[in-house]
């Protein structure tokens, strides 16, 4: 196990515990900062990753030694310093999350790479010990298509995504916290690293040489999602099998396809990339109500326990000790059905509120009899323990009318007129007989007593039936409140809310609830409530509450998803490639639509639009000095934010024109070019730079400049931008570039021509290359490793033209060169010229030639391959006797001015003439042609003669 020290520049203000988790040559140690207390991840990666496996290459033959193999290890250390960099970069962008620090230090085989990241909980625990909702799981699987298709876009792969590398950042925001990237352009090169693979490694990689594809992010995608709806287990242990899985437990027909299309064991079923996955899972979301549902459903309630019946009855009677009421209760009474239900919906009500009671009695007829008002009392408090079960309804009781009460002392007339004149029942105990008019009758007073009683109870159950009727006027007509409908219309911010409904919309409060259970309350105007500053692509439940007590019934909730938002960002506008253009450039985050329209508007001028892809466009055709507005205009229902317009000013375009560096040497550099002649360049910014940390920036009128203290041993690069304009031209040298300043020659009539030249600096590797030209005729180049070439022509009076080239990519300075042959000296020897001859090519026969008897026919052309062409020079003047030595040079050329050949012969003058003759026998081309075959005699030009042959 490698060691974590504690003099690592990594381990500066942190306390390390001991390692917690170790795979392939990678242990994790826990760590705390002293000062602030925060928790750390040290990731510690050995290359390689154990003993073992050098002793194998060693054994394999791969290297001859450990010291030779440490090229190869020091590489992939840093292909893994090169990822967390990469990773970084990445974290600017959504979907992840950077590490602090990374520090590589080589050891005595190999290299130790330490990577410290801030402690945050993984989607490991979140997957196996939560009990996550459909709004989470889904959340989780959105967020990862967002970061691996912003991965795409940067030119990479994720590879080893599993839950082990995904976490929550403060947003709550899923996102890609550790390495495991690839480049795409490399994934049909590349294999699968044995450090990247997982339970969620897609099964075509079981073969350690199979090639990657680009679906093996969406897989790994699929499994966590479907460990998500499946109790936090994948379908398998251990190494993906080849087969297609069942469906997770919990997703329902629809979700399950999404997740086994992902998952599916071929990489050519599966989706195509993560963003159309991400696309699928969107629709399916607004398909679906949701809502904050946990994946797995909560287990059912127990049954509540059945609660003792009250003993209703005895409680609301009064205190009565008299054998004839407990023996009138006795008797059965029967209930009308009607009464029976009022009572059962009477004490449903009160079981919610024991106030609906009461509210109901004070409604009902007045009483001023105070035992009544006593009796009512324990009624209200008896409805308020009515359980919401049904109960029964206590039986009438029935009250046998009373014997009359008869005087002794009266006659039986007159107590019979008595009888027939007594008050009602109800006003009885309002007259009691005097004790003195019936002393006899000790039994009358407690009578009367127990009547009234009896007749009060009566009194309480007509007042019930009254209460239940009431309350049940009250439940429909009061407490409950109907909605109608709720219907939303928004955008990806707000959210129109309209409430079709008949009650007092002041009672009514609106919520918006978030799938985080943030909620944001609006009251409704005119039945209708806006919710603003909402979340793109969120989706939203709207429920209503009502004040006062009531409940609401009818349509009370609704939900709705917000659409989808892009954040247009860096939106740019550049000077383009021709006058009035103009180059548009953007970077976006978010959903991205089918196409893009530039609407561009000036005062005065037609407005432009333009239909494009991708995130650059160039517009042509606008006007020159006009300032333009650009807005940019996404295809479909899409809404954008951020950086939406720009300004831009139509110019005409202003370069440099030929820049030059002509020199380098000494630490100078010099740079030359010019100014269009149609412009007027007030002045021009030039910037030099190169790898060696030289970087400088000058404004200056002139049209050359001199860069000083330059160190040559790398590239250097010259930027030319004139005032006002933002596009520049540039020219460049390569490192160590030659200087070349002197050709020194000399021509060998009849030869050719000795060149040279002096160098300031190493000769480039394979040598020099050297075109040259003839008159502007170009000639074969000549390849040499010294600094000198002998140019095998001679042209009397030729223009020689010299481009010196290096054979590899060194830049040579002063590598044109041209001079001139002395001039052409028409031909004047022993008094005759070239005026005095008259020459004629002719077929030549065998044998001695008779001049008398030439024939004139041979003169005509064209000649053929097979004709011996010769050349016949003559003149009336007499030929010198001289035995002067000549040289006879021939040039043969073809009809566009190339050479093809330059012979040259000594003869004497007294051999070349016969009388006054002379045949001359050049080598002729044996190819089909126009030619041009220039004479010399002795470097001075005798004539250039024309030879057809066909």
């Amino acid at each position: 196990m490698p060691e974590l020290r504690a003099d690592s520049p990594i381990m500066d203000g942190l306390i390390a515990g001991q390692c917690f988790t170790e795979h392939d040559g990678v242990h994790c140690y826990p760590a705390i900062r002293r000062e602030t207390g925060e928790k750390y991840i040290i990731k510690v990666i050995s290359v390689p990753a154990t003993d073992a496996q050098v002793e194998a290459m060693l054994l394999a033959g791969a290297f001859e030694s450990r010291e030779a193999a440490k090229p190869y290890f020091q590489t992939l250390a840093q292909e893994v310093v090169t990822e967390t960099k990469t990773l970084n970069s990445l974290s600017l962008l959504e979907g992840f999350v950077g590490c602090e620090q990374v520090y590589c230090e080589e050891m005595e085989t190999g290299y130790q790479i330490c990577i410290l990241t801030p402690y945050r909980e993984c989607a490991e625990t979140m997957l196996k010990n939560e009990a996550l909702t459909h709004a989470q799981a889904l959340g989780l699987a959105l967020d990862l298509c967002a970061a691996l298709t912003a991965c795409r876009r940067a030119g990479f792969m994720y590879i080893d995504l599993k839950p082990d590398n995904i976490f929550k950042n403060e947003q709550d925001v899923y996102c890609i916290g550790d390495i495991g990237f690839t480049a795409l352009r490399s994934l049909k090169y590349a294999s699968l690293p044995e450090k990247y693979r997982s339970s969620y490694t897609a099964p075509e990689m079981a073969d350690c040489f199979a090639q990657l594809n680009d679906t093996l992010d969406v897989y790994a995608l699929g499994l966590v999602l479907y460990q998500a709806y499946n109790g936090g287990e994948l379908p398998f242990e251990g190494t993906a099998p080849a087969e297609a899985f069942p469906a997770p437990i919990y997703a329902d027909y629809e979700l399950a396809e999404i997740i086994l299309t992902a998952c599916d064991p071929d990489p050519v079923k599966r989706w195509a990339d993560p963003a159309a996955m991400g696309q699928a899972i969107r629709a399916y979301m607004e398909r679906n109500e949701l809502g904050d549902a946990p994946i797995i459903p909560p287990p059912p309630a127990p049954e509540p326990e059945e609660e003792p019946e009250i003993e209703a009855v005895e409680e609301f009677l009064p205190d009565m000790a008299d054998e004839e009421l407990q023996q009138a209760m006795a008797e059965e009474v029967e209930t009308p059905p009607a009464e029976e239900d009022e009572l059962q919906l009477i004490a449903a009500l009160a079981a919610e509120d024991s106030d609906i009671a009461v509210g109901n009695l004070d409604d009902q007829e007045e009483t001023s009899d105070e035992e009544t008002a006593q009796m009512l009392a324990q009624a209200e408090e008896l409805m308020s323990l009515i359980p919401p079960e049904p109960v029964v309804a206590p039986e009438a009781v029935h009250v046998p009318d009373p014997a009359p009460i008869i005087e002794e002392l009266k006659s039986e007339t007159q107590a019979e007129a008595e009888q027939q004149e007594a008050p009602p029942l109800s006003v009885m105990d309002e007259n009691p007989i005097p004790a003195e008019e019936a002393p006899a009758q000790a039994e009358a007073p407690k009578r009367s007593k127990l009547w009234g009683k009896l007749v009060a109870v009566l009194i309480v159950l007509i007042l019930l039936g009254g209460a239940v009727g009431g309350g049940y006027y009250y439940y429909t007509e009061i407490y409950q409140q109907h909605i109608d409908a709720i219907q939303i219309t928004g955008t990806d911010s707000t959210a129109v809310v309209t409430v079709l409904t008949d009650i007092d919309e002041s009672l009514l409060t609106l919520l918006c609830i978030d799938g985080y259970g943030n909620s944001h309350p609006a009251k409704l105007v005119n039945g209708k409530a806006t919710f603003e500053n909402l979340n793109p692509q969120t989706r939203y439940t709207v429920t209503l509450r009502i004040d006062g007590f009531h409940q609401l019934v009818g349509q009370t909730e609704a939900h709705f998803i917000t659409a989808s938002r892009t954040e247009i960002q860096d939106f740019q506008a550049t000077i383009g490639p021709v006058d009035g253009s103009v180059v548009l450039s953007f970077n976006f985050s978010g959903p991205e639509p089918t196409g893009w329209k530039i609407v561009a508007t000036a005062p005065g001028q037609e407005t432009l639009t333009q239909a494009f892809t991708g995130t650059a466009v160039t517009m042509d055709g606008l006007t020159v000095g006009c300032e333009y507005t650009f807005t940019l205009v996404p295809e479909g229902e899409l809404y954008l934010s951020g950086q939406t317009q720009t300004t831009f000013t139509a110019v005409k375009l202003v370069f440099a024109q030929d820049p030059v560096i002509e020199s380098c040497n000494g630490g100078k550099l010099t740079v030359t070019w010019s100014a269009p002649a149609d412009a007027v360049v007030e002045s021009w910014t030039l910037r030099c730079y190169n790898a060696t940390g030289y970087d400088v920036t000058v404004t200056v009128t002139d049209t050359r400049y001199t860069f000083v203290d330059l160190d040559p041993s790398h590239p250097t690069t010259v930027e030319i931008t004139a005032a006002g304009m933002i596009k520049s031209v540039s020219t460049s040298i390569c490192a160590n570039p030659v200087t070349v300043w002197d050709y020194p020659y000399t021509a060998q009539p009849y030869v050719g021509i000795d060149l040279g030249w002096n160098a300031e600096g190493k000769t480039p590797d394979g040598g020099w290359i050297l075109h040259w030209s003839i008159d502007g005729v170009a000639q074969q180049p000549i390849n040499t490793q010294e600094n000198a070439v002998l140019l095998p022509l001679y042209v009397p009076g030729g223009v020689y033209e010299i481009t010196l080239l290096a054979a590899d990519d060194t830049y040579i300075f002063g590598n044109t060169f041209s001079f001139t042959l002395p001039e052409l000296i028409e031909f004047n020897m022993h008094d005759l010229t070239s005026a005095d001859l008259r020459i004629r090519p002719f077929r030549a026969h065998t044998g001695k030639i008779d001049w008398t008897k030439l024939n004139k026919k041979r003169f005509v052309g064209p000649f053929s391959l097979e004709d011996d062409v010769k050349i016949l020079l003559d003149t009336e003047k007499t030929i010198a006797d001289s035995n002067e030595e000549v040289v006879v040079q021939y040039i043969l050329r073809n009809e566009d001015g190339s050479i093809l050949s330059d012979t040259s012969k000594t003869m004497k003058w007294n051999s070349m003439w016969y009388k006054n003759g002379c045949v001359l026998s050049p080598e002729l081309p044996e190819t089909v042609g126009n030619y041009i075959l220039s004479l010399y005699w002795n470097g001075m030009f005798v004539a250039d003669i024309p030879i057809s042959i066909v």
